[in-house]
């Protein structure tokens, strides 16, 4: 605990954060459908596709081990979130990580349509929040793994007999 912290008992966190609202732009080879509103699977995925890239060795395509659970309505950001369309993400983890405790690494959701009102707000608003110190915790993770398979197949390299 940092001496800052004893005193004003305000603990501050690195945080990465958006906003979603209206509807998604269109490839080029998309440009003959009718764009709609974005949804919660629309921005689920492109927050997939963000932390694939954000955690290493992970590559386009490729089943990642999140999850997406429903938060519990004690949850400080539950007040202003939609209940149904709300979701902390979690990391699973790949290889020996998956029987450890999944981590957190933030929330997705969907205002809440009482303070998308207030705000004057006519369309969806999704917003999501991610811990940097836990992506940098599951990032740690991922390279100290990579070590310890290369390390693993050098050895079984090294110690195969050649025909």
């Amino acid at each position: 605990m940092k001496s800052s912290e004893k005193l004003s008992g305000v603990q501050e966190q690195l945080n990465l954060g958006g906003i979603f609202i209206g509807k998604p732009v269109l490839s080029e080879w998309q440009h003959t459908q009718k764009a709609s509103a974005l949804d919660f699977y629309c921005v689920k995925g492109i927050l997939e596709s963000l932390i694939g890239t954000l955690i290493s060795g992970h590559s386009e395509g490729e089943a990642l081990p999140l999850r997406f659970e429903s938060i519990e309505m004690t949850h400080p950001a539950a007040q202003f979130m939609h209940p149904g369309r709300t979701a902390s993400i979690l990391w699973q983890g790949t290889g020996k990580d998956t029987k450890d405790k999944p981590v957190t690494l933030g929330i997705l959701g969907q205002l809440h349509p009482s303070v998308q009102q207030r705000l004057k707000i006519r369309q969806p608003v999704y917003t999501f929040e991610l811990s940097a110190e836990a992506l940098l915790k599951v990032l740690k993770k991922q390279v100290q793994q990579t070590k310890t398979e290369r390390k693993q197949a050098d050895t079984a390299q090294r110690y195969t007999p050649s025909p």
